[in-house]
């Protein structure tokens, strides 16, 4: 519904997608310029600083976002410093081909996790958990992402009892180009493009 209450006092959001906030709304982090430096020749670090009342959001909140490339690694810090309370859930966004510009559908995905976050129509999550094992989002063991013809857009609930030092993911193409993925977090949105256009979704899957 684009809105929240916090301390007694309910904030109207931006709502960009039909009655909701997505993405923290029309002018959010991903529309503005920041500031960028070269710290060191593997790293670059990017801030901005978001104004009280932003896309209806309370309190001044200052961004940092730290990329490092350290072989076979690429990391992202990202930190916010808000100067009163305020939600905040930032999201490392970015897609991956891993080299093959036909499309994704044929590559093998493995997620240490065997549920989702169940959603309305809206595809805001409701509150419930599904257990997937068995489904076409059933991705415990290494499959070809178009085995799941609707495509993937949903929150995996990562296994509480993986082990930390392993990847929470893991993506190979056909060429063997692995992405591994390491997360603290307790789960995290797969996203697959189906409703993107080549060469991020292949269609004919």
């Amino acid at each position: 519904g684009a809105r929240f209450r916090l301390e007694d006092v309910e904030y109207l959001l931006d709502a960009n997608e039909g009655a909701n906030s997505l993405h923290g709304g029309f002018h959010a982090l991903s529309r503005q310029y920041w500031q960028i430096q070269q710290s060191k020749a593997n790293q670059a670090v990017m801030y901005y600083a978001s104004p009280d009342g932003e896309c209806g959001f309370p309190g001044l909140v200052a961004f940092e976002v730290r990329v490092t490339l350290k072989y076979p690694r690429l990391t992202y810090e990202i930190t916010a410093t808000p100067d009163r309370p305020t939600p905040i859930s930032i999201a490392q966004h970015n897609y991956y081909t891993l080299g093959n510009l036909s499309g994704m559908t044929d590559a093998h995905l493995r997620i240490v996790s065997d549920r989702i976050l169940a959603t309305d129509a809206q595809g805001v999550a409701n509150g419930r958990i599904h257990q997937v094992k068995g489904s076409t989002r059933d991705f415990t063991a290494a499959r070809p992402i178009g085995d799941c013809a609707e495509g993937l857009d949903s929150f995996f609930v990562f296994n509480a009892q993986r082990n930390p030092n392993e990847p929470v993911a893991e993506l190979v193409s056909e060429s063997g180009l692995t992405l591994r993925v390491y997360s603290d977090q307790p789960g995290a949105q797969v996203y697959s493009a189906v409703q993107m256009s080549d060469p991020f979704w292949d269609s004919a899957g």
